[in-house]
């Protein structure tokens, strides 16, 4: 965050992708069982209150801590882990994530999103698929192929995935038959990274060591894209 307000006060525009899981909130399964709690009558009222109030105060926290980039965001798609406001509450049937676009003022794309850049300077029209991700790989080479995979369904400039928590960036050459013959197009494949808490100092029976799960350094990924005399010059900063 204090590098992105450093590139602001010097005038960089900063846009703010999220593939969903904001919040250390319930994962689907977890949803099930709540919905599934007195042989599938819920839970008492007053208990889904509270896990409401919650979890609304939880994003409103999460809010509160981007202030510096609240009209930066350009949207945001679900996750896995996310709260699913109750029947009783002002924004029943919608999550989280559908909160946080709108206090955001941004885009909220569902599962799937995706966003056109304009770069006028540049005369450059970019496309980004965005999607919180999927799978259990464990593999620096697996969790990359899975996005290379999504980028042969959605041929795009860009694909963004979250979910395993892996801060990657890689450059892959598409071939298409354009005016001239055949041309090729480089698009680049993100892994978003993440600031989840795990691997604490004295910690030995957490989800993270039962699972045995790989090591993920903390961070995100940025993506820059830069105007220089009159080419667009992309970057991605891992």
């Amino acid at each position: 965050m204090e590098w992105a307000i450093r590139k602001k006060e010097k005038g960089c525009s900063i846009k703010i992708i999220s593939p969903g899981d904001c919040l250390a909130a319930p994962s689907p399964s977890e949803r099930a069982a709540i919905y599934s709690a007195k042989g599938g009558k819920g839970f008492y009222d007053t208990t889904s209150d509270a896990l409401d109030e919650l979890y609304r105060g939880r994003a409103d926290d999460f809010v509160k801590f981007m202030r510096p980039f609240k009209d930066d965001f350009w949207g945001l798609s679900d996750g896995h882990h996310a709260h699913a406001f109750s029947n009783r509450h002002e924004f029943r049937g919608n999550k989280t994530e559908w909160y946080l676009a709108r206090c955001f003022k941004a885009d909220h794309w569902g599962q799937m999103g995706y966003i056109g850049i304009r770069v006028p300077e540049c005369g450059a029209l970019l496309s980004a698929v965005v999607h919180h991700g999927y799978g259990g790989e464990r593999t620096e080479g697996a969790k990359l192929q899975k996005r290379i995979t999504a980028l042969a369904a959605f041929p795009c400039d860009f694909i963004i995935m979250g979910h395993d928590n892996s801060r990657l960036a890689a450059t892959v050459a598409r071939l298409f038959r354009g005016e001239t013959g055949v041309q090729s197009r480089d698009s680049r494949v993100v892994g978003i990274g993440a600031y989840e808490m795990a691997y604490e100092r004295g910690a030995t029976d957490g989800y993270v060591e039962a699972a045995l799960m790989s090591p993920t350094a903390l961070g995100a990924t940025f993506l820059r894209l830069e105007n220089y005399k009159g080419r667009l010059h992309i970057r991605a900063l891992v």
